[in-house]
Parts: structure tokens; C-alpha cells; sequence
């Protein structure tokens, strides 16, 4: 198995047990690991047998953006909620 890793997704995200971290925001720092089989993409130099990263960052941005949540358990659940609504069920580490 092959991997795609992006390494040091900075987010600022309103996430905290304290209202000011809720409120005002801080930096979060994200390492993703993507586990799929690139043969074909590597032989054929073909894009679509490869993952697209730029839309998780995309799509991780925007998550980013709108929650407001407690824990950063919850956070990094939905993060990987959306990774598995763009990528369908493959392996992730977060």
C-alpha cells in the first residue's frame, strides 16, 4: 500500500474548554496520512488513479472556518468525517 502524506495543515479553528478559545480562535497543526494503492497513477501518470489532496485541504479549511466545539476529540471526528465523505472508506491517520 501506498501513501500520500501531507505534513504540517496549519487551521485556525474555534475549538477550547475555555469560552476564549471558543470565541477568538487558535492555531491547530494537522499531519494526514492517505493509505492507497498509486500503481497505476505512478505507471500511467494518470491523475484520476491518484487522490486529489488539494480538495481536503480545501474542504478542511472550510470546516475549519465554521465549527465551534469543545474537545479537540470532536474536532479531529469531524475532520475525519469530511476526509471519508470526499475519499469514500479508505484508510486515514489524522
Amino acid at each position: 500500500m501506498d501513501s500520500i502524506q501531507v505534513h504540517g495543515l496549519r487551521l485556525w479553528a474555534h475549538v477550547g474548554v475555555l469560552d476564549a478559545e471558543r470565541r477568538d480562535g487558535q492555531w491547530f497543526e494537522l499531519d494526514l496520512s492517505f493509505q492507497l494503492d498509486l500503481t497505476l497513477a505512478a505507471e500511467a501518470d494518470d491523475l484520476s488513479a491518484s487522490l486529489d489532496y488539494s480538495q481536503a485541504i480545501g474542504a478542511l479549511q472550510e470546516l475549519a472556518r465554521s465549527i465551534r466545539c469543545l474537545t479537540i476529540e470532536h474536532f479531529s471526528h469531524r475532520v475525519l468525517e469530511r476526509l471519508e465523505l470526499l475519499y469514500g472508506p479508505i484508510p486515514i491517520w489524522l
